[in-house]
């Protein structure tokens, strides 16, 4: 595993966000200066993400003496970061190491997939047979924990339900990719009367669109077919308070309040003459929302502040 020799040194004061293994976009969004917190950064990111080439045979950058050398934590002081991707493509070699790099490093975020489509999870039970499910093939190897973010996670079984509940664990809705994949419906109603966290997400590899607004409405879509109506402010909270509280983040960012970092973005509510005519009859704040968040894009940002400078 080769250490990209652009990481750097972070200071306690400077923000840092995370594009898993795409350096481009890493050091994009550091030399922008970015992050989810005004003079602080993340501690760390375990992410099981496999790049290009790897398999479950391939050895490249899972030792564990690797990850856990000098070398290694000098390059990246304050992250942690391993790669696998998911279960169907590592060997459980690969997941134990991971699973003790976590335990040594427990106050980092593990993410990973999760029950995303119906064949993976058969694939899961072919290369793992002693498995009880495929949350089993994380919690065998220390991989589940109340700081694991699963993706995905709609064909999930009621033990698994029942052990993300139970530890606190974040599951991450991806609507805009589950449709265009066609992997299926994620049950956003049964999380939240189950007490899982859940946030939402645009999916780097498999959504259609980078859009918050877009991503709102696709899960209003996919709860409709699954015979529930998301209200306005179910969607607008999965996207800001819920997502920042599955991230462990909800004490910083995420809602506007006093000691809050101001991350926010202003909406305008008429920004296309259709939306401007349906929320003109609105009777309520929520039905003056409800267009933007169906129908909206680039145009109804009207503005972006990150930690309170305006960009």
């Amino acid at each position: 595993m080769a250490v990209n020799p652009s990481y750097r040194r972070f200071t306690a004061s400077e923000k840092v966000a995370f594009s898993t293994y795409n350096n481009i976009a890493y050091d994009a969004t550091v030399r922008q200066g970015l992050g989810v917190a005004a003079n602080e950064k993340i501690v760390g990111f375990l992410y099981l993400g496999t790049p290009s080439g790897a398999n479950r045979g391939d050895k490249m950058g899972m030792l564990y003496d690797y990850l856990t050398s000098n070398a290694f934590k000098l390059q990246i002081e304050g992250i942690v970061e391993g790669f696998t991707r998911f279960s169907p493509t590592s060997t459980p070699e690969q997941l134990e190491a991971l699973g003790v790099l976590w335990a040594e490093h427990p106050e980092c975020l593990m993410q990973t997939h999760l029950s995303e489509q119906t064949d993976e999870i058969a694939l899961v039970r072919k290369l793992f047979p002693n498995a009880r499910d495929y949350l089993d093939t994380y919690e065998t190897f220390g991989l589940l924990g109340g700081r694991g973010l699963y993706g995905h996670a709609i064909h999930l079984e009621p033990r698994e339900m029942d052990r993300l509940a139970e530890v606190g664990a974040s599951v991450v809705h991806c609507p805009t990719s589950n449709t265009f994949i066609g992997s299926g419906l994620f049950n956003t109603a049964g999380m939240m009367a189950h007490g899982i966290k859940a946030g939402l997400a645009t999916d780097t590899g498999g959504g259609s669109s980078f859009s918050m607004l877009r991503t709102m409405a696709a899960a209003y879509e996919i709860a409709q077919l699954r015979g529930v109506a998301l209200h306005p402010a179910q969607l607008l909270w999965l996207a800001t308070c819920g997502s920042a509280r599955a991230l462990h983040l909800d004490h910083q960012i995420g809602n506007i309040a006093p000691g809050m970092v101001a991350d926010m973005v202003v909406l305008d509510l008429a920004s296309t003459p259709a939306i401007a005519q349906r929320s003109a009859r609105a009777e309520d704040i929520w039905e003056e929302i409800f267009p933007t968040i169906m129908m909206g894009d680039d145009r109804a940002i009207a503005a972006t502040y990150v930690a309170g400078q305006r960009v």
